[in-house]
């Protein structure tokens, strides 16, 4: 799991780098202008992704502990 953590953060930071070296100066919006915009909007966006997710797990279909146990009205 470290190994994956190290791997992904090194990719990262090697985007932000090629970023700052490579711009492309025929920007239609304001936001490329900023550096590493882009890198830090994907990485942004998937936390939320991941949050929202589990709050929406925990809500819709986290069961109580005893939830299994209970006898139904049929026995």
């Amino acid at each position: 799991m470290k190994r994956i953590l190290i791997a992904i953060v090194t990719v990262l930071v090697l985007f932000v780098l090629v970023d700052f070296l490579w711009r492309d100066r025929s920007n239609h919006y304001r936001w490329s202008d900023i550096p590493a915009f882009y890198a830090l909007f994907g990485v942004i966006g998937c936390v939320a992704i991941v949050l929202v997710s589990r709050l929406l797990a925990h809500h819709c279909l986290e069961r109580d502990a005893g939830y299994y146990d209970r006898k139904s009205d049929d026995e």
